[in-house]
């Protein structure tokens, strides 16, 4: 901009020379011409003078010269003086009226220059705007080859899920936690979002684990508590756990008993030999036997259990 400015300043500089120039040129060529015209009359009225002299001597034969050749002279330069005064004001005119022109060239270039400038602005704009615009047409080209993508997948994995269901329900099964389980949040799953984000990666949510089942032991797992098919099976594995500790206190209970009932037999039976027995001991004898059948039917109960755990 700075190199721009400085030629323009240099042409304006060369124009105000080249004005001036042809405008002292031009005053020259005009004094000359009226110097010309002022020499010409002059001559011209000397000659009429001579004339006019030559033939008053002859008429008059005097010397003297006639008065009215000195008027005519004066009134000549008056006239000269005038007409180049009025040059002169018509030449201070027209350099002020160039002036002025001048400097509206002037003003004009620089408008124009400006001009230049904002349409070389517009021009690169344009430029960098028709190449954003491409690069944009190309993206949504690219996405839209995805979207076209992935909704073709999408409807193939739709058809295998209606084939699997199709293929389920002809053999009676049920797949557990492929319905609503998937829904469920998981009691770390924002930390896991944080850990992956802090990692630079995406969380995806963990798909809870699924399982084919008959549709007996499917309505089994429906009754025990828990959000998803792992939760189930590891509070059915407590159950077995407390139940497994159960039946050993049981067994060893019922070993306690048994030992009890053995020892009590063998005092009743003396006691019959004997025909002695305290009613105290008969109560204690009794109570004894009704625990012992009780422990028996909770070790029963507590076996059925186990072992329909075991076999599912």
């Amino acid at each position: 901009m700075s190199r721009r400015t400085d030629m323009f300043n240099m042409d304006r500089m060369a124009e105000d020379t080249e004005s001036e120039r042809r405008a002292k040129e031009q005053m020259r060529m005009e004094a000359r011409k009226i110097r010309s015209e002022e020499l010409e009359k002059q001559r011209r009225e000397e000659e009429d003078g001579k004339s006019n002299s030559t033939k008053y001597s002859s008429r008059n034969s005097s010397v003297e010269p006639p008065l009215s050749t000195y008027s005519n002279r004066n009134l000549d330069l008056r006239e000269v003086k005038s007409q180049l005064s009025q040059v002169e004001d018509k030449l201070k005119n027209a350099m002020v009226v160039n002036a002025q022109l001048d400097s509206e060239k002037q003003l004009l270039r620089y408008e124009v220059d400006l001009l230049k400038d904002k349409l070389e602005d517009f021009i690169d704009a344009n430029h960098s705007l028709s190449k954003l615009s491409s690069e944009r047409k190309k993206e949504i080209s690219y996405q839209k080859m995805q979207i076209a993508e992935l909704t073709r997948r999408l409807e193939i994995a739709r058809q295998q899920i209606e084939a699997r269901d199709e293929l389920l329900t002809d053999k009676g099964l049920i797949l557990l936690g492929a319905t609503d389980e998937a829904d469920v949040v998981e009691e770390n799953s924002d930390l896991d979002a944080k850990v992956a984000v802090q990692n630079g990666g995406t969380h995806c949510p963990r798909i809870p684990g699924m399982a084919l089942v008959s549709q007996e032991l499917a309505n089994v797992l429906a009754l025990v508590p828990g959000t998803d098919l792992e939760s189930r099976l590891k509070r059915l594995l407590l159950d077995k756990d407390e139940l497994q500790a159960r039946q050993d206190k049981l067994e060893l209970q019922l070993e306690e008993e048994r030992e009890r009932a053995d020892i009590a037999q063998r005092y009743d039976s003396r006691s019959r030999s004997r025909g002695l027995q305290d009613p105290e001991d008969a109560k204690l004898l009794q109570s004894a036997r009704a625990q012992t059948q009780e422990y028996k039917f909770k070790l029963h109960e507590s076996l059925q259990k186990i072992s329909a755990l075991e076999g599912d």
